[in-house]
């Protein structure tokens, strides 16, 4: 999921070459370039865990669905581990999507899981797809 939230938000996989990856204690790891970067950077410690941080979800993934004239446009954001259970959060977005027609609608995603950050990225996963 990281991987791939990474992608979305612009992050780009470097070609499997000469710079495309590293090794780090014997572990093929994957050198990625930030967006709107010219240098790439090596360590798995430079892509966000979205999962483990809603700080890294924050920097990263809410300004891109806060882009003017882009869609889907997030327009709120509720994260509130009472709507679930005590060991549950639950994330609630609400995001404008412009259909095939022309038109814009308000839609929801939702997700939940054993942290805020999880729990976020779930529902961000449903209103990308």
């Amino acid at each position: 999921m990281n991987e791939k939230l990474a992608g979305w938000a612009g992050f780009r996989q470097l070609s499997k070459g000469v710079r495309g990856f590293h090794y780090e204690r014997g572990e093929k790891i994957m050198n990625w370039m930030p967006p709107g970067e010219t240098e790439w950077f090596m360590g798995r410690d430079r892509v966000p865990h979205f999962t483990d941080s809603l700080d890294a979800c924050f920097e990263w993934l809410v300004p891109k669905l806060r882009r003017e004239g882009e869609y889907p446009y997030l327009t709120e954001i509720i994260i509130d581990p009472t709507m679930c259970d005590e060991e549950m959060y639950y994330c609630y977005l609400r995001y404008d999507s412009l259909h095939d027609d022309g038109c814009i609608e308000g839609e929801e995603s939702q997700g939940s899981a054993i942290t805020p950050s999880l729990a976020f990225c779930n529902a961000v996963i449903g209103m990308i797809k």
